[in-house]
């Protein structure tokens, strides 16, 4: 659902302009080695420190309104498949291709640059900060470019347990539309 709306919000936000953007200077401490730069380069950047790895089991992603109403709650089955190819970093910003994924380590979690997006399209810059326990619950504070103040979006992540028997590893239910998708083949 995240990529829906990603999208949509993208198709609202670049129908006037056909510019492209130039992605925001690295404001982390890590370096980018030549593994990442050839991936930036190829639409499909690596984050470029590595996240820490999620509880294997069940996943809420409850994405949550200015005044504190929770919207949807997304469920995502996580293991050793889907935390290799879809870590809490690589979720972040998970719209289409990737040329910038720079994380910064904070005193309570992570402060993070995006650059993503649709090919022929605008790319939507995310700036945010992770704070919390990857391995337990964290929660994600973005901005997001899509119009000229910003857009503000709150998703907070917990592991809930056991992942039920009608999702297995990489399998996400969207809170939405209750569309069951696998997130290893993106």
């Amino acid at each position: 659902m995240r990529i829906a709306l990603a999208a949509a919000g993208l198709l609202a936000a670049t129908a006037c302009s056909p510019s492209p953007v130039t992605p925001p200077a690295n404001d982390t401490a890590a370096t980018t080695g030549p593994t990442e730069a050839a991936a930036g380069a190829s639409g499909d950047a690596a984050p470029n420190i590595v996240a820490p790895k999620r509880q294997a089991g069940l996943w809420t992603f409850s994405h949550v309104a200015a005044n504190g109403d929770e919207l949807w709650t997304d469920k995502l089955c996580v293991g050793e498949k889907s935390e290799s190819g879809y870590s809490a970093f690589q979720q972040i910003g998970n719209g289409g291709d990737c040329t910038a994924r720079n994380f910064t380590r904070t005193s309570n979690g992570y402060r993070y640059v995006t650059v993503c997006g649709v090919p022929g399209m605008k790319p939507v810059t995310t700036r945010g900060t992770l704070t919390g326990d990857v391995r337990t619950g964290y929660t994600l504070d973005e901005v997001l470019d899509l119009s000229v103040e910003g857009d503000n979006q709150k998703i907070v992540a917990r592991h809930t347990g056991d992942c039920p028997t009608d999702l297995t590893d990489g399998q996400m239910k969207d809170g939405k539309m209750g569309m069951v998708y696998s997130v290893l083949m993106r």
